[in-house]
């Protein structure tokens, strides 16, 4: 039974990698069963290949679509190509293939909102793959994105120092910084100028993490708070009781009935 909830905001309600609980994650098949619902957005995952082609995948390595530890920087697009990227799932997705940034936003980027997620990993600096990535997917926004659609492209990362990055090569997109935990943030804020991650459109941060204290902190800077992954209605009500600007959802079908979208 759906509880009601009468809370003066109405968040946004994005789809986690699509509609993950339905198809595989960051594929054509998820992001088709994510838009069948009231949804406002899409969050997915960038990668880049070995040679230099931002793709969506999430896990750093290849383990749940063939078993192996190969990473997807070991291989060029050309192999990456050759996978299934939809049996490891159920059988009817069998045959999907790996989307390039490319290919996303030619097809569906004057829809909804996007959250793109770059991943970025500690040895990656070291070979300054990240910053060449925040490049690629830049490059890709502003070749591919109409310019009436940019407000809708948010950029996101657990890398702090990309985020800043990409800022300053192209200020005009909207930056979130990702949390697990809160702490980080706090303690940072305490021993900074004033001026602490100003540049930041907002905050993504686990359900488990979020509490009162930190959304009042980031509510205070006037930036968004955003949550994942929901997808029970307890988790929901906690994040809606500390005025939660968007929920991030494994299920946008439940999700949107729930919050009486549907």
């Amino acid at each position: 039974m759906k509880t009601e909830l009468n809370y003066p905001a109405h968040p946004w309600i994005v789809a986690h990698r699509g509609a993950r609980s339905e198809a595989p994650e960051n594929t054509a098949a998820a992001f088709d069963a994510a838009m069948v619902y009231p949804i406002d957005g899409i969050e997915l995952d960038i990668q880049m290949s070995k040679d230099h082609v931002p793709v969506l995948h999430h896990d750093y390595r290849l383990a749940r679509i063939d078993g192996s530890r190969k990473r997807i920087s070991d291989l060029p697009l050309a192999d990456l190509r050759k996978y299934d990227w939809g049996g490891w799932y159920a059988l009817k997705f069998r045959g999907q293939r790996i989307l390039t940034l490319d290919q996303l936003l030619t097809v569906y980027g004057s829809h909804i909102k996007w959250l793109v997620e770059i991943k970025s990993y500690r040895q990656r600096h070291r070979q300054e793959r990240s910053q060449v990535l925040a490049l690629k997917v830049l490059k890709s926004i502003n070749r591919l994105v109409p310019p009436k659609q940019l407000p809708n492209i948010f950029i996101l990362s657990f890398d702090e120092a990309i985020l800043r990055f990409a800022h300053q090569v192209q200020p005009n997109l909207q930056y979130v910084l990702n949390l697990k935990k809160p702490n980080k943030v706090m303690n940072a804020h305490q021993t900074t100028a004033p001026s602490f991650n100003r540049y930041l459109y907002g905050y993504c941060i686990s359900i488990n993490g979020l509490n009162r204290p930190f959304a009042q902190f980031v509510q205070s800077k006037s930036q968004k708070l955003m949550t994942y992954t929901c997808n029970t209605p307890r988790q929901v009500e906690k994040a809606l009781a500390v005025g939660i600007d968007v929920i991030i959802t494994d299920n946008p079908g439940w999700l949107t009935a729930f919050l009486g979208r549907s």
